[in-house]
């Protein structure tokens, strides 16, 4: 598969973005490259089969109250949740790419001076 290729499956709750892996599967069901972290083993008939974990939640018949929360089948879990969240609660979702840098950055500032503070372990 092509290196230059990113994950094509979608990370988030609120902030919804592209994965930042470099894809090395391809989904045996709608042709979607995905990371090694994104690709499940689903046997279907005797027959084994990769698919991206969108196809792999979809094609579980299991309600998330039947899959076991610490599982290797947690990203299933995870990603049903995600799949009802999204459907529910529409306008709660947003494309970090639409907010770009607002996310991106942490600042902390200390606006005290403390140079003048004396310690009560100070001798």
């Amino acid at each position: 598969m092509d290196q230059n290729i990113n994950c094509q499956e979608k990370l988030g709750l609120f902030l919804v973005d592209d994965c930042p892996a470099v894809a090395t599967e391809q989904c045996a069901n709608c042709n979607k490259k995905v990371c090694k972290n994104h690709i499940f083993l689903q046997n279907e008939n005797g027959k084994n089969q990769k698919l991206c974990l969108t196809c792999k939640a979809v094609l579980d018949p299991r309600l998330t109250s039947k899959i076991e929360l610490y599982s290797p089948d947690r990203p299933v879990w995870r990603k049903k949740m995600m799949n009802r969240f999204h459907t529910e609660y529409p306008f709660l979702v947003t494309m970090a790419s639409q907010y770009g840098a607002l996310f991106d950055t942490v600042s902390f500032t200390d606006f005290s001076n403390h140079s003048g503070d004396s310690s009560p372990f100070d001798s």
